[in-house]
């Protein structure tokens, strides 16, 4: 799920959508990496969709000002801001350092990494 289509939706995740794992799991993903839904709750991105996730979304499109449906669309405002948005935070809060967690869809071999900020240890800072 590198590149510039690695984000890319097949059809539309959220209430009356397809739902397919895939594209739910990207947008999981990408509410995670934003801040708007806590994966670890699920132990990772499941590839489900569900009241949490609905709720995420209408956060997320709430606080950026879009429609707010509960929906993310292929090539959709939604999905669109969700990429951008991610894209941009990719610093670090002060004692956090970046690194790549391999997330996976439990029970099927579809598996990419994803950056994650993570506190430095005690005692800190990267030893050289």
């Amino acid at each position: 799920m590198q590149g510039s289509n690695g984000f890319r939706l097949s059809e539309p995740v959220g209430w009356y959508g397809a739902n397919k794992r895939l594209d739910v799991a990207k947008v999981k993903n990408l509410l995670g990496m934003t801040g708007y839904l806590e994966l670890g709750v699920t132990d990772g991105t499941t590839g489900y969709f569900g009241t949490r996730m609905d709720q995420a979304i209408k956060g997320f499109q709430k606080s950026y000002g879009l429609k707010v449906d509960g929906r993310a669309n292929p090539g959709g405002e939604t999905i669109n801001a969700l990429k951008g948005v991610a894209k941009s935070e990719g610093d670090c809060p002060d004692g956090y350092h970046e690194t790549m967690e391999r997330v996976c869809i439990p029970l099927t071999k579809i598996c990419w990494y994803v950056r994650k900020c993570v506190p430095y240890p005690a005692g800190g800072g990267i030893r050289g």
